[in-house]
């Protein structure tokens, strides 16, 4: 994106959409920060000139669904940070299934770290 870029806002703004989609499918945080600030400044030019309704509608479809793809991600690292705690707290067991389908656990550690001699 250039430093003076004059297009419409809605343009400007369902582009850096797509950009920022694209950054969060592929967990390229850097450049879902970097996206921010141009995004805030086609936010600025859209107040001024709003698009009619189709257009507005599409920029909200898009606004919405990266917001999805936004939590979703959190909600991936929040569970990847909690599955990383537990892993440093207790080393798991090894777990399969039984004839039936239930989970079991072939080797429960007791929540002690095996101590050495």
């Amino acid at each position: 994106m250039a430093l003076f870029d004059f297009r419409e806002g809605a343009e400007t703004l369902d582009e850096i959409l797509d950009r920022e989609r694209a950054a969060i499918l592929e967990g390229q945080f850097d450049v879902i920060e970097r996206l921010t600030p141009a995004k805030e400044r086609a936010l600025d030019r859209l107040k001024r000139r709003p698009p009619d309704g189709v257009a507005l509608g599409q920029l909200r479809g898009k606004v919405e669904r990266n917001g999805r793809l936004l939590e979703a991600m959190r909600a991936g690292l929040a569970s990847a940070q909690e599955r990383l705690k537990a892993l440093r707290e207790r080393p798991s067991a090894l777990r399969t299934y039984d004839a039936k389908g239930r989970r079991t656990s072939l080797c429960d550690t007791g929540g002690e770290p095996p101590k050495r001699a």
